[in-house]
Protein backbone atom coordinates (compact mmCIF):
# COMPACT_ATOMS: atom_id res chain seq x y z
CA UNK A 1 0.00 0.00 0.00
CA UNK A 2 1.83 3.23 -1.52
CA UNK A 3 0.77 6.72 -1.35
CA UNK A 4 2.66 8.41 -4.06
CA UNK A 5 2.60 12.03 -5.06
CA UNK A 6 3.68 12.94 -8.58
CA UNK A 7 7.28 14.85 -9.92
CA UNK A 8 -26.88 20.04 -2.35
CA UNK A 9 -28.23 17.45 -2.03
CA UNK A 10 -31.78 19.46 -1.83
CA UNK A 11 -34.28 17.13 -0.03
CA UNK A 12 -37.70 18.15 -0.88
CA UNK A 13 -39.08 18.78 -4.29
CA UNK A 14 -38.82 22.84 -5.36
CA UNK A 15 -36.71 23.64 -2.45
CA UNK A 16 -33.26 24.62 -4.14
CA UNK A 17 -33.29 28.23 -3.69
CA UNK A 18 -34.59 27.16 -0.04
CA UNK A 19 -31.89 28.21 3.48
CA UNK A 20 -29.71 24.98 3.66
CA UNK A 21 -30.90 24.84 7.57
CA UNK A 22 -34.74 25.36 6.76
CA UNK A 23 -34.39 22.29 4.43
CA UNK A 24 -32.30 20.51 7.06
CA UNK A 25 -34.94 20.94 9.58
CA UNK A 26 -37.82 20.08 7.71
CA UNK A 27 -35.76 17.04 6.49
CA UNK A 28 -35.89 15.17 9.97
CA UNK A 29 -34.69 11.33 8.94
CA UNK A 30 -37.14 8.00 10.34
CA UNK A 31 -34.67 5.59 11.41
CA UNK A 32 -35.55 2.05 9.83
CA UNK A 33 -35.47 -0.72 11.80
CA UNK A 34 -32.62 -3.32 11.17
CA UNK A 35 -33.23 -6.24 10.05
CA UNK A 36 -32.26 -9.87 10.00
CA UNK A 37 -29.18 -8.90 8.09
CA UNK A 38 -27.71 -6.71 10.45
CA UNK A 39 -27.01 -3.15 10.51
CA UNK A 40 -25.14 -2.71 7.38
CA UNK A 41 -26.00 -3.87 4.25
CA UNK A 42 -22.78 -4.84 2.22
CA UNK A 43 -23.35 -6.16 -1.75
CA UNK A 44 -20.66 -7.73 -3.95
CA UNK A 45 -19.74 -5.85 -7.34
CA UNK A 46 -18.17 -7.55 -10.38
CA UNK A 47 -14.40 -5.96 -10.57
CA UNK A 48 -14.56 -3.62 -13.97
CA UNK A 49 -12.80 -5.02 -16.83
CA UNK A 50 -9.15 -4.21 -16.94
CA UNK A 51 -8.76 -3.48 -12.61
CA UNK A 52 -6.53 -5.35 -11.68
CA UNK A 53 -8.71 -5.88 -8.20
CA UNK A 54 -9.30 -8.79 -6.61
CA UNK A 55 -12.90 -7.66 -5.30
CA UNK A 56 -15.22 -4.68 -4.87
CA UNK A 57 -17.81 -4.15 -2.16
CA UNK A 58 -20.56 -1.58 -1.39
CA UNK A 59 -21.98 -1.08 2.38
CA UNK A 60 -24.77 0.75 3.28
CA UNK A 61 -26.09 2.29 6.97
CA UNK A 62 -29.66 0.63 6.77
CA UNK A 63 -31.18 3.17 8.70
CA UNK A 64 -30.42 6.60 7.07
CA UNK A 65 -32.69 6.14 3.77
CA UNK A 66 -34.78 8.78 4.74
CA UNK A 67 -31.72 11.18 6.08
CA UNK A 68 -30.06 11.00 2.69
CA UNK A 69 -33.48 11.34 0.39
CA UNK A 70 -33.87 7.40 -0.34
CA UNK A 71 -30.14 7.30 -1.18
CA UNK A 72 -27.79 6.29 1.67
CA UNK A 73 -24.22 6.89 1.36
CA UNK A 74 -21.72 4.50 -0.15
CA UNK A 75 -18.92 3.02 1.24
CA UNK A 76 -17.00 1.24 -1.88
CA UNK A 77 -13.90 -1.18 -0.44
CA UNK A 78 -11.28 -2.15 -3.28
CA UNK A 79 -9.18 -4.84 -2.69
CA UNK A 80 -5.81 -5.19 -4.50
CA UNK A 81 -3.17 -8.39 -4.00
CA UNK A 82 -1.48 -6.11 -1.29
CA UNK A 83 -3.84 -3.70 0.14
CA UNK A 84 -7.15 -2.36 0.11
CA UNK A 85 -8.85 0.98 -0.17
CA UNK A 86 -11.95 1.78 1.09
CA UNK A 87 -13.94 4.85 0.43
CA UNK A 88 -16.14 6.18 2.89
CA UNK A 89 -17.33 5.31 6.32
CA UNK A 90 -20.76 6.49 7.31
CA UNK A 91 -22.12 8.40 10.46
CA UNK A 92 -20.00 5.99 12.86
CA UNK A 93 -23.38 5.42 14.63
CA UNK A 94 -21.69 1.28 14.46
CA UNK A 95 -18.55 -0.19 14.05
CA UNK A 96 -18.32 -0.48 10.56
CA UNK A 97 -14.78 -2.20 10.49
CA UNK A 98 -15.60 -4.57 13.10
CA UNK A 99 -18.78 -5.63 10.16
CA UNK A 100 -15.96 -5.55 7.58
CA UNK A 101 -13.89 -7.69 9.72
CA UNK A 102 -16.52 -10.06 10.74
CA UNK A 103 -17.95 -10.21 7.59
CA UNK A 104 -14.92 -11.54 5.43
CA UNK A 105 -14.85 -8.61 3.45
CA UNK A 106 -11.19 -7.08 4.96
CA UNK A 107 -8.55 -9.45 6.18
CA UNK A 108 -7.31 -7.10 9.22
CA UNK A 109 -4.53 -9.27 10.22
CA UNK A 110 -2.60 -9.27 7.15
CA UNK A 111 -4.18 -6.76 4.43
CA UNK A 112 -2.84 -2.54 4.73
CA UNK A 113 -5.63 0.27 4.53
CA UNK A 114 -6.24 3.08 3.10
CA UNK A 115 -9.89 5.06 4.50
CA UNK A 116 -10.24 7.23 2.49
CA UNK A 117 -12.99 10.36 3.06
CA UNK A 118 -14.09 11.66 -0.62
CA UNK A 119 -15.35 14.74 1.33
CA UNK A 120 -15.76 16.50 4.45
CA UNK A 121 -19.42 15.86 5.72
CA UNK A 122 -19.64 13.58 8.97
CA UNK A 123 -22.31 10.91 6.65
CA UNK A 124 -19.16 9.87 4.60
CA UNK A 125 -16.06 10.74 7.40
CA UNK A 126 -17.62 10.26 11.22
CA UNK A 127 -17.06 6.44 10.53
CA UNK A 128 -13.57 6.73 9.93
CA UNK A 129 -12.17 7.11 13.88
CA UNK A 130 -13.03 3.41 14.47
CA UNK A 131 -10.96 2.02 11.90
CA UNK A 132 -7.29 2.19 13.92
CA UNK A 133 -8.42 1.42 17.18
CA UNK A 134 -10.36 -2.16 15.32
CA UNK A 135 -7.15 -3.38 14.12
CA UNK A 136 -3.51 -3.84 14.41
CA UNK A 137 -2.81 -4.09 10.93
CA UNK A 138 -1.60 -0.93 8.79
CA UNK A 139 -4.73 1.60 8.42
CA UNK A 140 -3.73 5.37 6.95
CA UNK A 141 -6.66 7.66 7.38
CA UNK A 142 -6.48 10.12 4.24
CA UNK A 143 -8.75 13.01 3.05
CA UNK A 144 -8.87 15.59 0.48
CA UNK A 145 -6.20 18.53 1.51
CA UNK A 146 -9.25 21.41 1.72
CA UNK A 147 -11.16 18.86 4.06
CA UNK A 148 -8.72 17.28 6.56
CA UNK A 149 -8.99 19.98 8.92
CA UNK A 150 -12.41 19.61 9.17
CA UNK A 151 -12.75 16.48 9.85
CA UNK A 152 -9.89 16.49 12.00
CA UNK A 153 -10.63 19.41 14.22
CA UNK A 154 -14.51 20.64 14.09
CA UNK A 155 -17.30 20.99 11.99
CA UNK A 156 -18.12 23.17 13.58
CA UNK A 157 -20.24 25.87 10.88
CA UNK A 158 -20.31 23.27 8.11
CA UNK A 159 -23.71 22.33 6.73
CA UNK A 160 -23.72 18.91 8.92
CA UNK A 161 -23.12 20.21 11.81
CA UNK A 162 -27.15 21.89 11.46
CA UNK A 163 -28.15 18.51 11.09
CA UNK A 164 -25.95 16.69 14.02
CA UNK A 165 -27.41 19.59 16.48
CA UNK A 166 -31.06 17.93 14.95
CA UNK A 167 -30.01 14.73 15.90
CA UNK A 168 -29.08 15.62 19.40
CA UNK A 169 -32.06 18.21 19.93
CA UNK A 170 -34.40 14.89 18.74
CA UNK A 171 -32.93 11.45 19.23
CA UNK A 172 -35.98 9.76 19.82
CA UNK A 173 -36.98 10.92 16.07
CA UNK A 174 -33.49 9.67 14.97
CA UNK A 175 -32.71 6.80 17.28
CA UNK A 176 -35.95 5.42 19.13
CA UNK A 177 -35.40 2.48 16.90
CA UNK A 178 -31.88 1.66 16.62
CA UNK A 179 -29.85 -0.23 18.71
CA UNK A 180 -29.27 0.33 21.92
CA UNK A 181 -25.28 1.45 21.01
CA UNK A 182 -26.60 3.94 18.33
CA UNK A 183 -29.16 5.42 21.17
CA UNK A 184 -26.56 5.95 23.70
CA UNK A 185 -24.56 7.92 20.76
CA UNK A 186 -27.25 10.75 20.70
CA UNK A 187 -25.16 12.21 23.69
CA UNK A 188 -22.53 12.91 22.11
CA UNK A 189 -24.00 14.06 18.83
CA UNK A 190 -24.73 17.58 21.40
CA UNK A 191 -20.83 18.10 20.71
CA UNK A 192 -19.79 16.54 17.73
CA UNK A 193 -16.31 17.95 16.90
CA UNK A 194 -13.75 15.32 16.04
CA UNK A 195 -14.80 12.91 13.57
CA UNK A 196 -10.85 11.70 12.82
CA UNK A 197 -7.08 12.21 12.98
CA UNK A 198 -6.30 12.42 9.56
CA UNK A 199 -3.19 10.37 8.76
CA UNK A 200 -2.38 12.04 5.17
CA UNK A 201 -3.56 14.84 3.34
CA UNK A 202 -4.55 13.94 -0.19
CA UNK A 203 -4.18 16.63 -3.12
CA UNK A 204 -4.45 16.44 -7.04
CA UNK A 205 -2.37 13.45 -8.99
CA UNK A 206 -1.43 11.19 -5.64
CA UNK A 207 -1.44 7.76 -6.12
CA UNK A 208 -2.96 5.05 -3.86
CA UNK A 209 -0.66 1.30 -4.70
CA UNK A 210 -2.80 -1.97 -3.99
CA UNK A 211 -0.69 -4.38 -5.68
CA UNK A 212 -0.04 -5.91 -9.19
CA UNK A 213 -0.67 -2.77 -11.00
CA UNK A 214 -3.33 -1.52 -9.13
CA UNK A 215 -2.94 1.95 -8.47
CA UNK A 216 -6.13 4.84 -8.16
CA UNK A 217 -5.36 8.02 -8.68
CA UNK A 218 -6.30 10.89 -6.93
CA UNK A 219 -8.71 14.02 -8.67
CA UNK A 220 -9.20 17.26 -6.87
CA UNK A 221 -12.54 18.51 -7.10
CA UNK A 222 -13.96 21.34 -5.44
CA UNK A 223 -17.09 22.10 -5.31
CA UNK A 224 -19.53 20.35 -3.12
CA UNK A 225 -16.87 20.94 -0.18
CA UNK A 226 -13.08 22.77 -0.51
CA UNK A 227 -11.25 19.27 -0.42
CA UNK A 228 -13.98 16.93 -2.17
CA UNK A 229 -11.76 14.25 -4.05
CA UNK A 230 -12.99 11.55 -6.83
CA UNK A 231 -10.82 8.04 -6.98
CA UNK A 232 -10.03 7.50 -10.71
CA UNK A 233 -8.22 3.93 -12.31
CA UNK A 234 -7.13 4.73 -15.67
CA UNK A 235 -6.78 1.34 -17.02
CA UNK A 236 -10.58 0.58 -16.45
CA UNK A 237 -11.97 3.98 -16.55
CA UNK A 238 -13.48 3.77 -13.34
CA UNK A 239 -14.12 6.43 -11.23
CA UNK A 240 -15.12 7.23 -7.65
CA UNK A 241 -17.38 10.46 -7.36
CA UNK A 242 -18.01 11.09 -3.89
CA UNK A 243 -20.72 13.33 -3.38
CA UNK A 244 -19.67 15.39 -6.66
CA UNK A 245 -21.84 13.31 -8.84
CA UNK A 246 -24.14 10.66 -8.53
CA UNK A 247 -27.98 10.52 -9.70
CA UNK A 248 -29.90 12.82 -7.84
CA UNK A 249 -29.78 16.38 -6.07
CA UNK A 250 -26.22 17.95 -6.26
CA UNK A 251 -25.60 20.23 -3.82
CA UNK A 252 -23.29 23.16 -4.62
CA UNK A 253 -25.29 25.63 -2.29
CA UNK A 254 -24.44 24.28 1.27
CA UNK A 255 -21.92 26.88 3.67
CA UNK A 256 -18.97 25.54 2.35
CA UNK A 257 -20.09 25.14 -1.39
CA UNK A 258 -18.72 26.80 -4.30
CA UNK A 259 -20.61 27.17 -7.25
CA UNK A 260 -17.87 28.07 -9.74
CA UNK A 261 -15.34 25.51 -8.16
CA UNK A 262 -18.11 22.59 -8.99
CA UNK A 263 -18.64 23.85 -12.26
CA UNK A 264 -14.85 23.18 -13.24
CA UNK A 265 -14.85 20.47 -11.56
CA UNK A 266 -18.00 18.85 -13.57
CA UNK A 267 -15.99 20.29 -16.67
CA UNK A 268 -12.95 18.06 -15.78
CA UNK A 269 -15.32 15.17 -15.26
CA UNK A 270 -16.96 15.43 -18.35
CA UNK A 271 -13.50 15.42 -20.42
CA UNK A 272 -12.68 12.05 -18.38
CA UNK A 273 -13.00 8.54 -20.01
CA UNK A 274 -15.68 7.11 -17.91
CA UNK A 275 -17.04 3.30 -18.31
CA UNK A 276 -18.94 2.97 -14.98
CA UNK A 277 -18.84 5.45 -11.75
CA UNK A 278 -19.62 4.63 -8.30
CA UNK A 279 -20.70 7.60 -6.73
CA UNK A 280 -21.20 8.39 -2.43
CA UNK A 281 -25.04 7.72 -2.79
CA UNK A 282 -26.97 5.72 -5.15
CA UNK A 283 -26.55 3.31 -7.96
CA UNK A 284 -23.93 2.88 -9.57
CA UNK A 285 -23.84 4.21 -13.20
CA UNK A 286 -22.64 3.72 -16.73
CA UNK A 287 -20.73 6.00 -18.79
CA UNK A 288 -23.66 6.88 -20.30
CA UNK A 289 -25.50 7.78 -16.88
CA UNK A 290 -22.01 9.11 -15.77
CA UNK A 291 -22.17 12.03 -18.90
CA UNK A 292 -25.96 12.32 -18.72
CA UNK A 293 -25.70 13.41 -14.59
CA UNK A 294 -23.02 15.86 -15.77
CA UNK A 295 -25.25 17.40 -18.45
CA UNK A 296 -28.39 17.40 -16.03
CA UNK A 297 -26.28 19.64 -13.63
CA UNK A 298 -24.81 21.77 -16.52
CA UNK A 299 -28.07 22.29 -17.89
CA UNK A 300 -29.29 24.16 -14.34
CA UNK A 301 -31.90 20.94 -13.50
CA UNK A 302 -32.53 20.07 -9.66
CA UNK A 303 -32.81 16.66 -9.76
CA UNK A 304 -30.56 14.08 -11.70
CA UNK A 305 -31.92 10.82 -10.68
CA UNK A 306 -34.06 10.37 -14.18
CA UNK A 307 -30.73 9.26 -15.25
CA UNK A 308 -31.07 5.90 -13.80
CA UNK A 309 -34.69 5.44 -14.47
CA UNK A 310 -34.59 6.34 -18.14
CA UNK A 311 -30.86 5.48 -19.48
CA UNK A 312 -30.38 1.97 -19.39
CA UNK A 313 -26.89 0.97 -18.10
CA UNK A 314 -26.84 1.26 -14.35
CA UNK A 315 -24.48 -0.86 -12.92
CA UNK A 316 -25.90 -3.85 -10.67
CA UNK A 317 -24.44 -5.63 -7.38
CA UNK A 318 -23.89 -9.46 -8.11
CA UNK A 319 -25.85 -10.20 -4.61
CA UNK A 320 -26.78 -9.03 -1.42
CA UNK A 321 -26.01 -9.53 2.04
CA UNK A 322 -24.41 -8.30 5.17
CA UNK A 323 -21.86 -10.54 5.25
CA UNK A 324 -19.57 -12.80 3.03
CA UNK A 325 -16.55 -15.24 2.65
CA UNK A 326 -13.75 -13.23 0.75
CA UNK A 327 -12.12 -15.34 -1.87
CA UNK A 328 -9.42 -13.57 -2.09
CA UNK A 329 -6.19 -13.83 -0.76
CA UNK A 330 -3.94 -10.95 0.38
CA UNK A 331 -0.12 -10.02 0.67
CA UNK A 332 0.70 -9.99 3.70
CA UNK A 333 2.81 -6.44 5.20
CA UNK A 334 6.14 -6.76 4.63
CA UNK A 335 6.63 -4.36 7.50
CA UNK A 336 7.75 -1.36 5.47
CA UNK A 337 4.32 -0.16 4.10
CA UNK A 338 4.74 3.28 3.53
CA UNK A 339 2.90 6.94 2.61
CA UNK A 340 4.55 9.05 0.24
CA UNK A 341 3.99 12.60 1.92
CA UNK A 342 3.38 15.57 -1.07
CA UNK A 343 6.16 16.76 -2.62
CA UNK A 344 6.61 20.58 -2.36
CA UNK A 345 7.55 21.95 -6.08
CA UNK A 346 8.41 25.81 -4.99
CA UNK A 347 11.92 24.38 -3.82
CA UNK A 348 12.62 21.04 -5.89
CA UNK A 349 12.97 18.82 -2.95
CA UNK A 350 11.95 14.91 -2.72
CA UNK A 351 9.08 13.70 -1.35
CA UNK A 352 9.52 12.61 2.12
CA UNK A 353 7.94 9.59 3.79
CA UNK A 354 5.20 9.15 6.48
CA UNK A 355 5.00 5.42 8.02
CA UNK A 356 1.69 4.00 7.39
CA UNK A 357 -0.49 4.18 10.80
CA UNK A 358 1.74 7.21 11.64
CA UNK A 359 0.36 11.20 11.94
CA UNK A 360 1.49 13.44 9.16
CA UNK A 361 1.53 16.69 9.74
CA UNK A 362 -0.75 18.96 7.93
CA UNK A 363 0.35 20.57 4.60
Amino acid sequence: MILKTPTSRCFLSGCANWPLFLVLLCCRPTIVNANDDGWFETVSFAVPEGAPWTSLTRTRERYTTEANDGHEANFWLIQGSQAAVLIDTGFGLENLAQHLMDGGYWNASTTPLVVVASHEHFDHAAGMSVFPAATSSDVVLAAGSGDANAITESITARTADILVQEMAFYPDEYFSEAPPSVTDFAARLSDFQTQANIDRELVEGDTIELGDGAVLTIMALPGHTPGSIALYDGPSQTIFTGDTLYAGYLIDNAVDSNVDDYATSMDRLAALSVKQAYPGHGEALSGEQYLAVIDCYNGGEEDCSYVVEEIPGTVKPLSRSSSSSSTSESVPPDGNITTTAPTTTTDGGDSDTVPSGSSASSR
